[in-house]
Formats: C-alpha cells, sequence, structure tokens
C-alpha cells in the first residue's frame, strides 16, 4: 500500500515471517530497504506509516554506519603519525617528541646512551600505537560493522587506555602542549562510539 509522506512515498508490504519495509524516494527513484524497525512490529498488509516514524527509522539504521565512519577516521589520523615517527626514528633521527621540550641544536649534545635509551622507547611506544590502530580499524570495520557486541566493549576498553595514558602523558612530561589535540581526539572517540551503541541499543531492541 501506498502512503504519502512528504515528498515522498511510503510502501509498505509483508512478505511471509519477515518484517520488510521499504522507503520508496519517487524524486530519486531509489528504494531503501530497512529489515529491523522495532517498532513496527509485524506488519499488516497496508500500513500508513508517519512522517516522524519514517524519520526515526532512518536516523535508527544511519547511526551504526556513521559511527563506524568517524571511529575509522580516528585509527586512520592515529595510525599515519604512529607510522611516521616510527619511520623518522628509523631513518636514523631522533625521537620527534623530544622537539617539545628541547631545541632542536641541543639534542645531538645530550648523552648519547640517554638518546638511545629515548628513541628505542619511542620506536616500541609509536609501533604498538600504529598496531593498536591498525587491530582496532579492523575490528571496526570487520567486526563492529556486523553488530558485535564483544568488539564495541574491546574497543571502548582499548579507546580508553590509549586516551588516559595521553592525558597522563600530556599534563605529566609535556605540561598540556597536546592538549587540544587529544581532547579533540576523544570527542571524536566518544562520538563515534556513541553513535554506534545507539545503532546497537535499536538494533537489540528491534530483535526482543
Amino acid at each position: 500500500m501506498l502512503a504519502p509522506c512528504g515528498a515522498s512515498t511510503v510502501l509498505v508490504t509483508a512478505a511471509g515471517d519477515e518484517d520488510l519495509m521499504r522507503h520508496v524516494n519517487l524524486s530519486a527513484l531509489r528504494l531503501i530497504t530497512l529489515p529491523d524497525l522495532h517498532f513496527c512490529g509485524r506488519f499488516q498488509r497496508s500500513w500508513w506509516l508517519a512522517p516522524d516514524l519514517l524519520s526515526h527509522a532512518l536516523m535508527t539504521q544511519r547511526a551504526t554506519p556513521i559511527g563506524i565512519t568517524i571511529l575509522s577516521i580516528w585509527c586512520v589520523l592515529n595510525l599515519l603519525p604512529g607510522l611516521g615517527s616510527v619511520a623518522f626514528i628509523a631513518l636514523g633521527h631522533h625521537a620527534p617528541a623530544l622537539r617539545y621540550l628541547i631545541p632542536v641544536g641541543e639534542i645531538a649534545t645530550l648523552d648519547p646512551r640517554a638518546l638511545a635509551a629515548i628513541d628505542g622507547i619511542a620506536l616500541i611506544a609509536n609501533t604498538l600505537i600504529a598496531v593498536h590502530c591498525a587491530l582496532a580499524l579492523m575490528v571496526v570495520r570487520r567486526a563492529l560493522a556486523r553488530g558485535e557486541r564483544w568488539a564495541l566493549v574491546v574497543l571502548v576498553a582499548g579507546f580508553a587506555t590509549l586516551q588516559l595514558a595521553s592525558y597522563l602523558s600530556d599534563r605529566v612530561y609535556f605540561g598540556g602542549k597536546n592538549a587540544i589535540a587529544v581532547h579533540a581526539s576523544s570527542v571524536i572517540l566518544v562520538l563515534g562510539l556513541g553513535m554506534c551503541v545507539r545503532g546497537l541499543s535499536e538494533r537489540r531492541g528491534s530483535a526482543a
């Protein structure tokens, strides 16, 4: 049955035991399938769908993909600097973090043993950051995108640990010089994870 909804038209049908709703945008001639909407229950052979329900449905369906996109961007933005720092040190330069506290000209005058220790730790730390971001990206794209709840728990634990270490490191050792970057990173993570939580919660409600 066709039901008018603003500038577009809604077609609601039923097929066997599976609930099926399709939103037909006549202006764009595009068909969007929304299979798991908890508030619709089992469809009748005809149904008049209110515009606010359609808007809620579309937002529910988009919540998880938007969150996954945001988290993927975060992973890439943190992966690249980690790889860059590893390459920088591997090419014979000293740890980039030294430049936050010591002028470039004075770094070479430091005790070579201290520089070796700092560069070694920086190499390991940036490698671990790069590996963490790469694995997190894989979990986001392969597991969280499929609605696996364990993936969300693992990601929250890993991201929270990394962000806490970033705050402590910046506050204790770098005098807050990275505060803006760390805050921005946290905001992006909270936004992405929040969207994923909303999407997964709605999906769980529809399955109940």
